[in-house]
């Protein structure tokens, strides 16, 4: 995973993992992590363990995602799961945090490097390509498609790969890791 803050992930089930892969390819998406087991929540029927966090490119706010579920539908799930997240949903608002979209791979029916991915969360989140900052460690699902498709991107080079002599394969930027990433933003931002 390439926007993932840990270079591995524990996953705890096959939907969570497909879950991160749809978090790593989704172009919004700065930065991910899966929540560890200790991150609670109080709720009047018990703990609550939120499973992802994330931040995006378009507002910088940090996300939670409160559950990652095989359905929404509330009458497929546990009554327990139900209620913790009502609880959940009660506790974020009270901290005016907001949620906004969420979109697989497998609801969009494509694997990266499929544009469509790409163009699914553009539509969505209704930005310009120019608007988009597409973060990713594979050139073969990330760089080559966001380049094909004209998005702004950073390749994460975490293993020292030799530079790039295909110019499909040229990234606008290239960092060794995300931390690095993170303060070129904040220089500029400044």
């Amino acid at each position: 995973m390439v926007k993932a803050l840990f270079d591995a992930i524990e996953y705890e089930s096959e939907i969570e993992k497909q879950f991160a892969r749809d978090l790593d390819n989704n172009e919004n998406v700065r930065v991910f992590v899966k929540l560890p087991r200790w991150f609670k929540i109080d709720t009047p029927i018990g703990p609550y363990n939120p499973d992802w966090a994330f931040v995006t490119e378009r507002d910088e706010k940090l996300y939670f995602v409160r559950e990652t579920k095989s359905t929404l539908d509330s009458e497929e799930r546990r009554t327990k799961e139900n209620q913790k997240i009502l609880c959940g949903r009660k506790h974020f608002e009270m901290l005016e945090v907001d949620f906004d979209f969420i979109i697989t791979a497998q609801q969009i029916g494509s694997y990266k490097p499929d544009h469509r991915n790409f163009q699914k969360a553009l539509e969505v989140f209704n930005i310009e390509k120019q608007e988009h900052l597409h973060v990713a460690q594979s050139i073969y699902h990330d760089i080559v498609p966001a380049n094909q498709l004209g998005l702004n991107k950073v390749w994460v080079n975490r293993y020292g790969e030799p530079e790039r002599t295909d110019p499909i394969e040229y990234p606008d930027l290239e960092v060794p890791d995300l931390q690095s990433l993170v303060r070129i933003l904040e220089i500029e931002k400044a």
